[in-house]
């Protein structure tokens, strides 16, 4: 039996590695994370998928849309990809809906029973505001806890970082900094 149907099971998400683990079966082809050359390993079970360990990582920004088969809201997501795993579905008739649909016009991901189980290879899922409402809101209203309004929690057009090098900007003398690590770099 696989843990998918397991009853009692309420929700699981997978980020990347954790993505990866939801699987069925991960498979090192190329040694990259076990050291040894095509090692098997049974993974959780709960998606329907294979996820096979290459020699090349991939690392990419990504920007896209929760899939619209998936039943949930199609909300941008933006985030980053970097991993060496590769996942396919078992078959073609893999149970599940692909999670994002990338600007690309690329899937990302898989989603099954409208979001009970998620994979992505997204990181920074949670950071987009507007999917962590609809996520955290689906698991308050299956919990019987009432909905909470969207709040954005990042400044429009301006992030930490950009704060942070405003504030460095002003109360630094950025010109001395830059000469003093050029001296260090010449001793």
């Amino acid at each position: 039996m696989h843990l998918r149907n397991k009853p009692g099971l309420e929700t699981a998400a997978g980020i990347c590695g954790g993505y990866q683990m939801l699987c069925e079966q991960l498979i090192d082809e190329a040694g990259t994370d076990t050291g040894e050359i095509n090692k098997k390993v049974h993974g959780l079970g709960l998606i329907p998928a294979v996820t096979r360990f290459q020699l090349n990582k991939r690392t990419i920004r990504s920007t896209g849309a929760v899939h619209p088969k998936t039943g949930l809201p199609a909300v941008p997501i933006e985030g980053y990809e970097v991993h060496l795993g590769r996942t396919d579905p078992l078959d073609a008739n893999m149970t599940g809906t692909p999670f994002v649909l990338l600007e690309a016009g690329k899937t990302d991901g898989v989603c099954i029973d409208q979001g009970r189980i998620i994979g992505t290879y997204f990181h920074h899922l949670f950071h987009n505001d507007e999917w962590r409402t609809v996520w955290l809101n689906k698991l308050r209203k299956k919990n019987g806890l009432p909905e909470r309004p969207y709040h954005q929690s990042r400044r429009s057009g301006e992030n930490s970082f950009d704060q942070l090098a405003r504030h460095a900007e002003a109360h630094l003398d950025i010109d001395y900094l830059i000469d003093l690590a050029v001296k260090r770099e010449n001793i």
